[in-house]
């Protein structure tokens, strides 16, 4: 069946149509991006309207939709808050979006860690029983599969991988209000502030983005691969310390990050950044279970909250 996809993140909303169907779920046409220009709830809402509404003019008999969001999602599919905007919170897609897109029969909201965690269990074909996925783009987000099943936990927040506590030192705040998180200290933003606090660049200086770390590591700039291994290696402290607790048998890791520092030339595959979550996985984990688990990096990069979201969604409908 087609599904149609959204794949909601910190700074803009991604679209694709995807076909779900027993040999798994793929991409029919090439996804979009738009971006949104605040924090605002309605600029978000405006922007998932217009998205939707594109993908069912291209394909009006598409029923069902799955959406992967940033943000606390509820086993109910309600987002209960999303530390990136102002007001999203307590929002059930499904009734935003059943008024003015009625032959939306079957709407699935899950968390973006989640979907992308599904996704990628999903590839492998059964050829493992449990597995931990996170994604590191904006945020760090996060899913866990064990044995075929998603976990949700009670209230819908099982997998959040990016506020598992790393230090008890001071660090910038958290999107989720705390300190010590590893989103603070191992994406996209952490990499930035890494990068002008190794090239002496002060904080009143000039805004630098995501993009320039990366252009300045594919040029070899050691204070730019400096600041990917440093973050890597948060993110596999973080990643040991769950594996001590669930002791998968696969840890992917994905997102923008992962396909930025794979980018870097000369570099192994998954670049500096995937080289340091290795240390840091050996160092915070107990060995026997890092010799026992498989770390790779994500199948499907950018696109996993998509395609994971659609196959949940897909699953929904059939079993109405």
């Amino acid at each position: 069946m087609l599904v149609c996809a959204l794949d909601i993140g910190g700074s803009s909303v991604k679209s694709g149509v995807v076909e779900v169907n027993g040999d798994g779920a793929y991409l029919l046409d090439a996804t979009q991006s738009s971006p949104l220009v605040s924090r605002q709830f309605e600029n978000l809402r405006s922007v998932v309207m217009d998205s939707i509404a594109g993908r069912l003019n291209e394909h009006p008999e598409i029923s069902a939709l799955g959406i992967s969001t940033t943000g606390s999602v509820n086993r109910s599919g309600v987002v209960v808050s999303a530390g990136h905007f102002d007001d999203y919170r307590e929002v059930s897609w499904s009734e935003v979006l059943a008024p003015i897109f009625p032959t939306l029969e079957h709407v699935e909201t899950v968390n973006d860690g989640r979907a992308s965690a599904w996704a990628e269990y999903t590839a492998l074909d059964g050829r493992t029983m449990s597995q931990i996925n996170a994604v590191i783009g904006t945020g760090v987000g996060g899913g866990i599969v064990d044995n075929g099943v998603l976990l949700l936990g009670d209230g819908g927040q099982a997998g959040y991988i990016g506020h598992i506590k790393v230090t008890a030192e001071p660090t910038v705040r958290c999107s989720c209000g705390s300190t010590g998180c590893v989103e603070v200290l191992a994406a996209a933003p952490a990499i930035v502030r890494y990068w002008q606090e190794a090239a002496g660049i002060s904080d009143d200086a000039e805004n630098h983005s995501f993009s320039d770390v990366t252009a300045a590591a594919q040029l070899g700039e050691e204070s730019a691969l400096s600041a990917f291994r440093r973050a890597g290696r948060w993110l596999g402290v973080g990643l040991g310390n769950a594996m001590n607790v669930l002791n998968p048998s696969v840890v992917s890791v994905g997102g923008g990050v992962l396909l930025a520092s794979g980018s870097v030339s000369s570099a192994p595959a998954g670049g500096p950044y995937f080289e340091a979550v290795a240390e840091g996985l050996a160092w915070a984990a107990h060995w026997r279970i890092v010799a026992s688990a498989d770390l790779r990096l994500a199948r499907f990069g950018n696109d996993a909250g998509l395609l994971g979201a659609a196959q949940l969604a897909a699953q929904t409908a059939q079993g109405a």
